[in-house]
């Protein structure tokens, strides 16, 4: 799989348009659309904010490394539903705030991205 795919399928399992990934890169919208379309490759820099963003490594992103299709499903799952937790008394699911549930998210992908390089 390429830089290109990768990339691409990468963002959207942890459900991040090309627009929001340019503006935490720094860079304009169409510039990611040339890295997913295979035209254009981002420079050493920007690689490495790229993949620290994405939480993989620059070997996945650039090596002829696959991540299972089990890991992008669970980064898929996990980015399209809210998560909450339950009230141990009564089982009602109680809210979490945005922010907290942003940081779960990203430290549960952190999990599962370094036991899917643990597989490698």
């Amino acid at each position: 799989m390429s830089f290109a795919d990768k990339l691409k399928k990468r963002r959207k399992a942890l459900g991040i348009t090309q627009q929001t990934l340019a503006d935490e890169l720094g860079v304009s919208h169409t510039t990611v659309s040339k890295w997913e379309s295979g035209n254009f490759d981002p420079d050493t820099s920007t690689l490495k904010k790229i993949a620290n963003y994405l939480h993989v490594s620059i070997d996945y992103l650039l090596e002829n490394e696959n991540e299972s299709p089990e890991t992008l499903d669970i980064l898929e799952a996990l980015n399209k539903n809210r998560l909450h937790i339950e009230d141990p008394k009564t089982g009602e699911p109680l809210p979490i705030p945005k922010l907290e549930e942003r940081i779960i998210k990203n430290i549960l992908i952190d999990i599962i991205t370094r036991k899917e390089e643990d597989k490698s």
